[in-house]
């Protein structure tokens, strides 16, 4: 029986022609297409939505450090399994780097659980699959979801319900997507045959389906949709799982270029995570393809993509702290332990953190200042003090930027009061810095003096002794002690220096310009023994609110003497 003709349509008493039927082919490729562009856009949107809802909370959990290896493994698992993309992890590593509350060791345990957390979606996806012989109802359960996740955005927006409507459509999209792609998967009718080089070429396919594709875990969606309309065998599919994760560790790779020394090194760790899951599964692709025969559908294939996730902790498990710092030690960090760290707006997404890598920061600018102000003690000149005294400034502009954000996100009483602290010794050390290369200046017109070198050695190791004290976080009653100490010397010098003059046993200038070195030198002094000691981070667990940009000043100062 031949197929009735299409119906003309007619508009206004014109009769239009019928639009000549799409052809199979054509439709096919449209609906791969259609379903290929749907996955893109549902895995964000769904991404965002959780980011939106969980995210806050999740950012919370990994600003605590971790108590233990399992710990930090535990926590990036839950992060990625709750939030797809290894992205929150990976930014949150970092900031957790630069603040100093993680090890290296710690790190790669917490990637390694982001890795294999992020293939919850993966099971997630065999399981819609796994249904049925095939997704029967993904579309018929997808479509309402996008309606209404879309109402609630609509209705709710910039509030929860809004983030959760987000969630709902985007997963609403992402069964769309499966089910369009199983439907243009299935209409292909020509399944991939098998052999080694057609798993060669699966596997390249999913390298280049990684680095062109700006979404993470698309081409192994793909290859689970594929297997399980038949158009891949279960072996087919691991091999492009396999290529997915060469085609990460290349692009993971690449974005090396231009990131901050510890952003590189969580790079490093992610792309080594990838590797090492690549070249495992290359491994057990005879091992997987003789035990299952070729046979199989989504349900084997994620199980295959899990297991090979879960290769790096494998191997992180055996590394320790110096293992994994020795192992990152060919990253061009440069000077990561007294140069400025670097400091992004991610570390304002958790305050605690920020609050403590400000006071890190000013800790190394301490340290600067210190081992400047040593220089300027013994004699050495500004021109030889010149490197510290750039590091040092560089220290403090990062910690000024730093802090001057935190003033304006809403941090509590106990967080205001870890700032207002630091800030404090940060600006004590910026005076002593000052007072320091002012005294460096006169160090040349001193040494015309006779015998310079011996009139102030009193002066000098007292001075030693006291920057000792500082050093080593004494009490209270021993900074001042020794800084009693340094007075009484600097007293006597300059006393003695001031006879030898009235007696014309030393001439003027050289006197008055070791007396400016003296004054300046004491200053420089005193500004350390007000700062007392070094900025220590305050732990954060019950948040106390306050006014946005609360500052107060609960420091103990030294005794005067």
């Amino acid at each position: 029986m031949a197929a009735a003709a299409p119906a003309p349509t007619i508009i206004g008493g014109t009769v239009l022609p019928a639009m000549p039927p799409m052809s199979p082919t054509s439709e096919t490729f449209a609906t791969l297409v259609g379903g290929l562009g749907l996955l893109l856009l549902g895995l964000p949107l769904l991404a965002d939505g959780l980011m939106l809802v969980l995210g806050r909370r999740v950012e919370q959990r990994l600003a605590r450090p971790p108590r233990s290896a399992l710990h930090a493994c535990v926590t990036g698992w839950l992060a990625s399994a709750l939030l797809p993309g290894p992205s929150l992890v990976a930014r949150n590593t970092t900031v957790q780097l630069d603040a100093g509350r993680l090890t290296f060791a710690r790190a790669t345990w917490r990637l390694a659980g982001g890795v294999s957390g992020g293939t919850a979606i993966v099971v997630v996806v065999a399981v819609l699959l796994g249904w049925g012989p095939q997704p029967v109802g993904l579309d018929v359960l997808g479509v309402p979801l996008v309606a209404v996740g879309a109402l609630l955005r609509a209705a709710n927006a910039g509030r929860p319900a809004g983030a959760v409507g987000e969630a709902v459509a985007g997963f609403g999209l992402v069964c769309v997507a499966v089910a369009l792609l199983f439907n243009g998967f299935v209409a292909l009718q020509s399944p991939v045959g098998g052999g080694v080089r057609i798993g060669i070429t699966l596997a390249v396919l999913g390298t280049l389906l990684a680095v062109m594709l700006p979404v993470a875990h698309a081409p192994t969606l793909l290859a689970l949709v594929a297997v399980q309309s038949g158009l891949l065998s279960v072996t087919g599919g691991a091999c492009v799982v396999v290529g997915a994760h060469i085609g990460l560790a290349m692009t993971t790779l690449l974005s090396l270029v231009g990131l901050s020394p510890n952003a590189r090194r969580v790079a490093s760790l992610q792309a080594a995570a990838a590797g090492v899951a690549a070249v495992g599964g290359l491994a057990l692709l005879p091992v997987f393809a003789w035990a299952t025969g070729g046979t199989g559908g989504a349900g084997l294939l994620a199980a295959f993509v899990v297991g090979i996730a879960l290769l790096p902790l494998a191997v992180y498990a055996t590394l320790t702290d110096g293992a994994a710092a020795r192992g990152l030690a060919w990253l061009p960090a440069g000077d990561d332990t007294l140069g400025p760290a670097p400091m992004d707006e991610s570390l304002l997404a958790t305050p605690p953190v920020a609050v403590e890598a400000h006071a890190r920061e000013v800790e190394r600018l301490v340290v600067t200042t210190r081992r400047l102000l040593r220089g300027a003690l013994d004699g050495q000149p500004a021109e030889a003090l010149r490197a510290d005294r750039r590091q040092a400034e560089a220290l403090d502009v990062s910690a000024d930027r730093l802090a001057e954000a935190l003033h304006r996100t809403r941090l509590d009483a106990t967080l205001a009061r870890q700032l207002g602290r630091t800030r404090r010794c940060q600006h004590d050390q910026r005076a002593s810095l000052r007072q320091a290369m002012a005294g460096a200046a006169w160090s040349g017109p001193m040494r015309q003096l006779p015998d310079a070198a011996s009139s102030c050695s009193d002066f000098t190791a007292r001075a030693h002794r006291l920057l000792d004290a500082l050093d080593a976080d004494r009490d209270p009653v021993t900074i001042a002690e020794r800084l009693a100490e340094t007075r009484a010397a600097g007293e006597a010098t300059r006393l003695g220096l001031v006879t030898s003059a009235a007696a014309g046993a030393i001439d003027i200038d050289p006197m008055a310009a070791t007396l400016r070195w003296h004054a300046a030198m004491q200053f420089a002094l005193d500004l350390q023994a007000l700062s007392g000691r070094r900025p220590a981070p305050a732990t954060h667990d019950a948040p106390e609110a306050t006014q946005p940009g609360a500052l107060t000043d609960a420091g103990e100062t030294l005794p005067s003497t």
